[in-house]
């Protein structure tokens, strides 16, 4: 595929999701909380399936349909959720914060050090903090300002008894309409339920000025800040995007439940917003990167990063053989596999290592010492590409699927873009901090929200 019909594809990508979120909202659909109106990419999620089988035709439709079905039997992993807090003086806080936060972000001091912010929550005024654990770890000793929510540990990851009385749940509340039902009930939008129900909890048992959830556009986040809205219009929410746009970001695309403020960093990430997925400028707000520090960002070069996910082993696996043919003996320096920090489990990235190391050492003739390149080969959909090229480094990436993943220097004017095979691409930046600039001062929350 060329540079121009990946364009093309993109372009038509994006108005397909416009035109189909338009036609949800006549519908009826709530489109803040249905798991069809979200499109993210990089993972199993039933909107970029809908638009997958849009761009691929009948040819994707077993994948469709699985995909489907794995996001509806998802539901029977949600059981359990709970809340753990200690007693909470709501009056002496104006501010809640929402984050996802893992084990390793909890200090045994109590505190926990948000790493989406780059903030410790002991370190802003008047703010409580409402922790989504992504992995399910409960700490013995948290701070008092510190709301935790988690699945408590079950003997079996699936409880059937809780998706039968969702799945009548669901069907009633929507009386019925297979439509309406199908929007809805998957694990994306029953998560939704689950944890805005938590939140609006904790919300109308304080007086709070501002919420702030680290923003992807997920639907519980959409689905909270639509409903927080509701309960009291006048509780100023934000959203901070805290990395950097991917190629189309459709999952962005201006929707209900968008957050009152989007912070984001990149004066070219404010254009892109405003032109191609329907943000009114006078919501976005451009700053410094939170996430970002000069401080934390390493050295970049000189690495092979892999995904958080990723669908064709093969076809990753082909592409980066073929890069390595075309490369002159001596031509690359040493490159070093760089795992995603979330999939050191996973299997199938074991198993990638592995066969990217035999085709590395298949071509070792095209690696040497005595080369200092500051270059890196980036796999899949990742933010890794922008802070690598912010980072002054050559970024050959390679995608599985160039539609959803590669760069087009048509819709990224800031960068200069040369397609070297199917699918694989060479980047490099024309403008520096044009699409995510690094910070250079700690605790940027306080600063830009308190």
């Amino acid at each position: 595929m060329t540079s121009n019909e990946i364009l093309k594809n993109q372009l038509s990508a994006i108005a397909f999701v416009k035109s189909y979120l338009r036609r949800c909202k006549i519908s009826n659909i709530n489109i803040a909380n249905s798991s069809f109106c979200y499109f993210a990419h990089w993972g199993y999620t039933l909107g970029t399936a809908k638009l997958k089988l849009k761009l691929e035709g009948i040819s994707y439709i077993f994948s469709y349909l699985k995909i489907i079905l794995l996001n509806f039997l998802g539901v029977s992993t949600l059981s359990n959720y709970t809340i753990i807090k200690h007693e909470i003086k709501y009056k002496k806080y104006k501010n809640l914060v929402i984050s996802n936060v893992s084990k390793k972000d909890f200090k045994s001091n109590g505190s926990c050090f948000d790493p989406w912010f780059q903030t410790n929550s002991r370190n802003v005024p008047n703010t409580l903090w409402f922790l989504n654990c992504i992995d399910n770890y409960i700490p013995k000793n948290f701070d008092k300002n510190i709301i935790i929510f988690a699945r408590k540990k079950t003997f079996f990851r699936h409880d059937f008894y809780f998706f039968f009385i969702n799945f009548i749940k669901t069907l009633l509340k929507f009386k019925f309409s297979i439509k309406k039902f199908l929007h809805e009930f998957s694990v994306h939008s029953q998560f939704s339920n689950i944890i805005s129900e938590k939140i609006l909890y904790e919300v109308s048992k304080g007086k709070f000025k501002n919420i702030i959830n680290s923003y992807e556009a997920q639907p519980f986040q959409n689905s909270v800040f639509k409903k927080v809205k509701k309960f009291d219009e006048k509780i100023i929410t934000h959203g901070f995007f805290h990395t950097a746009l991917s190629p189309m970001a459709t999952s962005l695309i201006y929707r209900s439940g968008a957050p009152d403020k989007l912070l984001i960093s990149g004066k070219y990430s404010k254009e892109y917003l405003s032109k191609y997925l329907d943000w009114p400028k006078k919501k976005i707000k451009v700053v410094p990167s939170f996430r970002y520090n000069n401080k934390n960002i390493v050295n970049m070069s000189g690495f092979i990063y892999l995904p958080f996910n990723f669908f064709d082993f093969k076809k990753i696996t082909n592409e980066f053989e073929n890069y390595l043919k075309k490369c002159k003996p001596n031509s690359l320096n040493k490159l070093k596999i760089k795992n995603h920090t979330y999939a050191n489990s996973s299997q199938k990235h074991q198993d990638l290592i592995y066969k990217l190391e035999n085709i590395i050492d298949k071509y070792k003739d095209r690696f040497t010492f005595k080369k200092k390149q500051k270059k890196s080969i980036i796999i899949g959909a990742t933010s890794t590409v922008i802070v690598a090229l912010q980072s002054n480094v050559e970024v050959i990436h390679i995608c599985e699927n160039p539609i959803f993943e590669s760069y087009n220097e048509k819709l990224w004017k800031t960068l200069k873009v040369k397609q070297i095979g199917n699918n694989t691409f060479i980047y490099k930046q024309k403008i520096k901090d044009s699409l995510v600039k690094f910070t250079k001062s700690d605790n940027m929350l306080k600063k830009y929200f308190f």
